[in-house]
């Protein structure tokens, strides 16, 4: 489930119109608005199903205090690009931006995370008894040209299921009805975060 705000939304979407009409064998123009919209939705279901940000986008994860024991924070999208600052509110909520050098940015594990810089500790001030640690961070594969083909495949299919199927599930010769179909799951399990569902 998707944890956080959305401060920069993605410009653009990983499939271009004219590529997914191709995929779809749609020649007309009159549905590329609903063909739009349907990028639109395929794109945030992986996004908010599978825990990741496809195009590069802004977010904040708000917390209500720093770790007592574990050494760091575990940002919710994957891929993580860079984490833009952290800010904390003291019991007077005043807000104070907390200096880069006392973090280490992990871009390498999936999710990415946010851990202690060597000898660094976290603040001991007193906070605001809530949504007192606010992250911002940027999360994506980057470019429409940087998303992994078969997550764009995923994308593809998922619209044209869409598009085909205008009832909540598709009755199939031979097999239960099914919400989405199992090529989508199996492409988009290959970028699968480890105990993320």
């Amino acid at each position: 489930m998707r944890q956080g705000t959305l401060v920069t939304p993605p410009t653009g979407e990983p499939v271009d119109l004219d590529m997914l009409k191709q995929h779809m064998r749609v020649s007309v123009t009159a549905d590329d608005g609903l063909i739009t919209n349907y990028l639109i939705a395929a794109r945030m279901f992986i996004e908010e199903g599978y825990d990741r940000a496809l195009l590069t986008q802004t977010w904040d994860l708000t917390v209500d205090a720093f770790p007592w024991m574990d050494r760091g924070f575990t940002l919710p999208l994957w891929p993580l690009q860079s984490i833009t600052s952290v800010t904390y509110y003291d019991i007077n909520n005043s807000p104070t931006v907390w200096p880069s050098s006392n973090y280490f940015v992990d871009t390498v594990s999936r999710p990415g995370r946010l851990v202690l810089a060597f000898n660094a500790s976290w603040p001991t001030v007193s906070l605001r008894p809530a949504n007192a640690v606010v992250i911002r961070y940027v999360a994506g594969y980057g470019l429409p040209v940087d998303v992994p083909w078969n997550t764009k495949a995923a994308i593809m299919l998922l619209v044209e299921h869409w598009y085909e199927t205008r009832e909540p599930v598709m009755a199939q010769r031979g097999v239960n009805p099914a919400e989405m179909p199992f090529t989508v799951r199996s492409l988009l399990s290959q970028h699968e975060i480890a105990g993320v569902s």
